[in-house]
């Protein structure tokens, strides 16, 4: 799920946009595959905040896998989603059905 706007779905990039994640793709169009953000380092990422913000509200948004270019960028928004988790501000369900799609995904490329 790429960076781009949609206005007429709301006032954030798809991929932290809950109505176009959630809403578009899994209830209106039925997808039930994985969700992998674009790049989390790209320019409208960092325009919307940070590593901590950006993976927030992909998670919230109910993104999947979330595409990271290096190690620390990757740890930060781990430890925000895990943060969130543990103080119950992200939903448990959800997060274990992204979990498992991963997890599914990885099975199906084997070893």
């Amino acid at each position: 799920v790429g960076s781009a706007i949609y206005p007429a779905l709301g006032p954030k990039p798809a991929m932290f946009e809950p109505k176009i994640v959630r809403g578009q793709l899994r209830q209106r169009l039925g997808f039930n595959g994985v969700t992998i953000t674009d790049a989390m380092g790209t320019v409208a990422v960092s325009d919307f905040g940070g590593a901590k913000r950006a993976a927030i509200a992909a998670a919230h948004a109910g993104m999947d896998i979330l595409l990271y270019g290096d190690w620390q960028s990757a740890g930060r928004g781990e430890q925000a989603i895990a943060t969130r988790l543990r103080g119950g501000k992200l939903p448990r369900g959800q997060f274990t059905r992204a979990t498992n799609r991963a997890l599914q995904l990885r099975a199906s490329l084997g070893n």
